[in-house]
């Protein structure tokens, strides 16, 4: 069985977030002092409701912030 990735982050202090896509659903959660990035799809969303877009990362000294760009600037998660 080869190991998840979570398993091979997660001991390793100096690894803050792991960002990922491909799932095609917009979600942020943290596990064990990781930080889960899981990018929106860009086009075509698989679950209703979910925004198509893309996030924008500001690297700072002490850490990053991201901001959800959605294609509709009408969607409640953009922008946040």
């Amino acid at each position: 069985m080869r190991p998840q990735r979570f398993d091979l982050l997660a001991p390793r202090k100096q690894v803050k977030a792991l960002i990922f896509g491909h799932t095609h659903h917009w979600d942020l959660q943290q596990k064990e002092g990781l930080h889960l990035i899981n990018l929106p799809a860009v086009s075509y969303p698989f679950k209703a409701g979910d925004p198509a877009g893309w996030v924008d990362l500001h690297l700072a000294e002490q850490g990053a912030t991201l901001e959800l760009r959605s294609l509709d600037p009408a969607h409640p998660a953009h922008g946040k």
